[in-house]
């Protein structure tokens, strides 16, 4: 399972929900790899699940406590570390259930954010998320593969190591040459390779320096009269 495919990285949170609850309405906002700042208070900075309402900020969730697979489902539960902010007496604490869904990428929130009551001043806030990103198959989750042109890398710089190393010892061993940079697989072409790139090079300026100078000319009106 992997979540960065979905991750708002650092443009900020990349889902919200709002909270079940008596208190007033809340919204939660959260990121599932990247840490992120709300401002303007600074009651969330650097966290991972944050609880807002207007312009107060609560963290929920900075650093995760524990992951916990729950058996015989394809689901995981995130428990992150109580936060308290500065000033607050209350201990925040996020819980995020989540679950695999083939037919939801990214993903969202199933349901709201549940606030229970528990011990030693501690608020505990549970939600359940859904998205194909949980599912076992991760190649379904929407990650890219290997780009194209990063493919022709992995397989071009091999071959043109193997082809240096076996053209040098047959060269060596078959042909009898000793010297260096002889012992180099087409040794001529490789020599006169820089000149012939500096002429084609230097054809291709000429070439394209006349086209330029003739379509200017009759632009100008300054080109010969035709015989």
């Amino acid at each position: 399972m992997s979540l960065h495919p979905i991750d708002g990285g650092k443009s900020g949170p990349k889902f919200t929900a709002e909270q079940k609850g008596k208190t007033g309405k809340y919204k939660f906002s959260w990121n599932p790899c990247t840490p992120f700042s709300l401002p303007p208070q600074d009651g969330c900075k650097d966290v991972l699940l944050c609880q807002s309402n207007g312009d107060f900020r609560y963290p929920a969730g900075e650093t995760v406590a524990s992951f916990a697979e729950t058996k015989g489902t394809d689901s995981i539960t995130i428990t992150y570390i109580p936060m308290k902010k500065e000033g607050d007496k209350s201990l925040r604490q996020g819980v995020i259930k989540l679950e695999c869904d083939p037919s939801k990428y990214p993903g969202n929130f199933t349901s709201k954010f549940e606030e229970k009551d528990e011990k030693d001043n501690l608020i505990k806030y549970t939600a359940t998320f859904a998205s194909k990103c949980v599912c076992d198959n991760a190649s379904s989750s929407g990650r890219k593969g290997p780009s194209t042109g990063s493919i022709l890398l992995i397989v071009f710089i091999p071959l043109v190591f193997i082809y240096c190393i076996t053209g040098t010892l047959y060269n060596k061993y078959n042909k009898g040459i000793g010297s260096f940079p002889e012992m180099i697989p087409n040794h001529s072409f490789w020599i006169g390779l820089p000149s012939l790139i500096k002429e084609g090079c230097a054809f291709t300026f000429h070439t394209l320096a006349s086209c330029c100078s003739s379509l200017l000319m009759r632009l100008k009106g300054e080109s010969y009269a035709e015989i």
